[in-house]
């Protein structure tokens, strides 16, 4: 929760939380999501044909970069990388819907 958190107190007038409701069968379903992202380009650069409205669930993501510990898998940049990536995301001045370097 702390990394939504300090994602939304970066951005506030673009970020938002909601939840899902339904389906009951969504892996996020009941759980804090954040909205306002747009991704306009995959991640190879490649332009999408239409913008995707990715949301991003700071339990899941954090939680699999905990996981990442226990196999010895992790490096110390990782969770920062995750933060870049989503923050490339945030509509802004000269927004081009990828991830920033």
């Amino acid at each position: 929760m702390y990394v939504g958190k300090t994602l939304v107190a970066q951005y506030p007038q673009r970020l938002s939380w909601t939840y899902t409701s339904a389906p009951q069968s969504d892996i996020f379903v009941n759980t804090p999501l954040l909205t306002g992202f747009v991704q306009t380009r995959d991640m190879r650069g490649n332009a999408l044909p239409q913008p995707f409205h990715p949301e991003f669930e700071p339990i899941h993501m954090t939680g699999v970069q905990a996981v990442k510990i226990l196999h010895g898998r992790q490096a110390n940049e990782d969770l920062y990388r995750i933060c870049l990536l989503w923050s490339g995301w945030i509509p802004g001045d000269g927004d081009r819907g990828q991830p920033r370097a």
